[in-house]
């Protein structure tokens, strides 16, 4: 056995010809370095794809499990959720209507509130 090019190529000499063989090896891995995951505090997502032709021309026509309105289960396309705080449906094309607060005028909320986490 010869190992060249730095490591990366290795030739095993005095094996019988057409015969298997099993090679077990254990390998270090040179130069690993950590990443750092960016914690995104919130985000809105959009699924607006579909399995077929729909007479609604806001979706599209999509052959990928998971990213379909009519799928069963729905990828998110990220690694780590923490929560999910909503999930709205639009019954028409336009977009889903989200919740809003209002609250009556003289509470001072613009002046005496305190800002919550950042």
């Amino acid at each position: 056995m010869s190992i060249t090019n730095d490591g990366n190529d290795i030739t095993f000499t005095g094996l019988e010809f057409n015969l298997p063989c099993t090679v077990n090896v254990t390998l270090k891995k040179v130069g690993v370095t950590s990443k750092s995951k960016n914690y995104i505090r919130s985000k809105q997502l959009e699924i607006t794809r579909t399995t077929g032709a729909s007479a609604d021309s806001s979706l599209t026509k999509s052959d990928s499990y998971g990213l379909r309105i009519e799928d069963e289960e729905i990828s998110l396309n990220v690694p780590d959720v923490n929560k999910i705080i909503g999930i709205y449906e639009s019954k028409s094309t336009s977009k889903p209507v989200y919740d809003k607060l209002k609250f009556v005028s003289g509470l001072d909320l613009d002046t005496v509130s305190v800002v919550g986490e950042k």
